[in-house]
């Protein structure tokens, strides 16, 4: 069943067409002007294709101008400043204690069951969603299997 939203994606990539913008950074610009003109479904020479795409190189040439072309660039930007570090550091730490403090087991393992106030169990997130909607039915309760079920 998880398979078939992977498939999918998979097929439809073939029909996906590649972005103006990234084609203009990459100074392929007939091709962008291409696409751009197949994305909005007007000829190249369209008025409002022609601005956009000069709207798009002025923007890349402005970045360029900004921080340096490449991958490296914006890096460098970046480490050449030092608010910008402490920011990145900042933004970094938070990610990484936020997973450290076991949030994500908290999450995952969020569920009080309203029939079974008085027993304790950890039921994981996929089958509380289950267990919760045969609740509100009126479905009887039945206890998850073994499988998922830590008793106290």
């Amino acid at each position: 069943m998880a398979l078939i939203p992977g498939g999918l994606l998979f097929i439809g990539a073939f029909f996906l067409t590649e972005s103006p913008r990234w084609l203009i950074s990459r100074d392929r610009n007939t091709e962008a002007l291409k696409n751009l003109s197949y994305l909005r479904n007007l000829p190249e020479d369209h008025p409002y294709v022609i601005e956009e795409y000069q709207a798009i190189e002025a923007t890349i040439v402005h970045e360029r101008g900004l921080v340096g072309a490449g991958f490296f660039g914006p890096l460098r930007t970046v480490f050449a400043n030092k608010m910008l570090v402490r920011r990145l550091l900042i933004g970094s730490s938070l990610f990484a204690w936020q997973n450290g403090t076991g949030i994500n087991a908290i999450n995952y393992y969020s569920f009080v069951d309203p029939a079974a106030a008085t027993r304790h169990y950890l039921i994981p997130a996929p089958q509380a969603y289950y267990l919760q909607i045969n609740w509100y039915r009126g479905n009887q309760y039945s206890p998850p299997d073994h499988r998922s079920v830590w008793h106290q």
